[in-house]
């Protein structure tokens, strides 16, 4: 994962971490826009917005794509957010919003694109012929 450090692992479920058997849940008493603008210039700082946000994240898309994907589309997100964290209106101090918006995106792209993917695979199938069958090949008559 995109904030995986050594010797804590973070449970996507509940967004607690544990480190060396100890559980820490995410701290929610300082304002997401301050750990955002204190990213800016520290960006591990991200890290905390990432322990606030990641099982909620992860919940939506695991409903929305399953859990195969649900993973990919979520650290797509949280790269994205990550990229972008300057744009980020610090006038708001919460940052779901703007985290689910660019989850939807992500999502929106992995549906296009297993779309075309699944488009592709038609087309192929549909102009292959069985003289192109590559198991044909390895037969000997």
């Amino acid at each position: 994962m995109l904030f995986r450090m050594y010797g804590v692992s973070v449970n996507p479920m509940t967004g607690s971490r544990r480190y060396m058997g100890v559980v820490v849940l995410p701290n929610m008493s300082v304002a997401d826009a301050l750990l955002i603008q204190a990213s800016w210039d520290e960006p591990d700082r991200f890290a905390a917005v990432y322990d606030r946000y990641a099982a909620q994240l992860y919940r939506y898309a695991y409903r929305r794509v399953g859990a195969a994907a649900a993973e990919d589309v979520v650290a797509e997100a949280f790269l994205a957010a990550f990229r972008r964290r300057h744009t980020y209106d610090l006038s708001r101090p919460d940052a779901r919003p703007w985290l689910f918006g660019i989850l939807t995106r992500e999502l929106g792209r992995h549906e296009r694109a297993e779309r075309a993917h699944y488009r592709a695979l038609a087309r192929s199938a549909a102009t292959a012929t069985p003289d192109d069958s590559p198991v044909d090949d390895g037969v000997v008559r």
